[in-house]
């Protein structure tokens, strides 16, 4: 692999998943396994049902606490969303800070969790199909956008509505990058740092001796 590339493939990662939302989501478990540390599978209306061959190849995982089945028992509206939102919480205390948090749902309230994960600095993100891919993102793409917009004595944003729009700015002629990636990747390297109120900090400005690119 190259060296330039930002790739966590030995970080920690989180998938919680709606299954009221994406039922389908239950078939692809297995493979799931293999990528994420933690998978935590809400459900509201319906309990979902597992085939005997399912149900023994997810066993193991589930009793080694890998994976988790959450029914709501008070049913309702969103009540896998709220399921998801409070176990997002929990697991945000629970793992290391290198954790990436992924959300598997169509539903956009959600947006409102990786948005909370955000402020504390988490790689987060949602993804609205099953099996959707993750973006990669390059080293030279993150590094290009710092050294173009963020380096110390150029206007930057100081809010993170600011951030969001400058990134979608810089990158809108460049259809395979994700915005919300590059934002992650800033956040995760601790380029930059949101706090509660959204306002954004750039802690790594004494790495610039010189004002040389940045090392990261």
């Amino acid at each position: 692999m190259n060296q330039t590339e930002l790739t966590f493939a030995t970080d920690p990662r989180v998938l919680l998943i709606d299954l009221d939302n994406c039922p389908q989501q239950l078939a692809r478990l297995p493979v799931e396994l293999d990528t994420f540390s933690r998978i935590i599978a809400c459900y509201g209306a319906v309990e979902p049902r597992l085939g005997l061959s399912l149900v023994r190849s997810l066993a193991p995982a589930i009793q080694e606490g890998r994976l988790e089945f959450v029914g709501m028992r008070i049913k309702g509206k969103n009540a896998a969303d709220f399921g998801l939102t409070f176990w997002a919480g929990r697991l945000l205390a629970e793992m290391p800070p290198d954790t990436e948090f992924v959300i598997l749902s169509g539903d956009q309230d959600l947006d409102h969790v990786v948005d909370l994960l955000h402020r504390e600095n988490r790689r987060a993100r949602r993804v609205g199909k099953a099996g959707e891919p993750s973006a990669a993102i390059s080293g030279d793409v993150v590094r290009t956008y710092i050294e173009k917009r963020l380096r110390p004595g150029t206007p930057r944003p100081k809010r993170k509505e600011s951030l969001t729009k400058n990134i979608r700015a810089y990158f809108q002629h460049q259809p395979g990058v994700d915005p919300n990636a590059v934002l992650n990747e800033l956040i995760s390297r601790e380029i930059v740092l949101i706090d509660e109120q959204g306002l954004v900090t750039y802690p790594q400005d004494d790495s610039w001796p010189g004002r040389e690119p940045l090392p990261f």
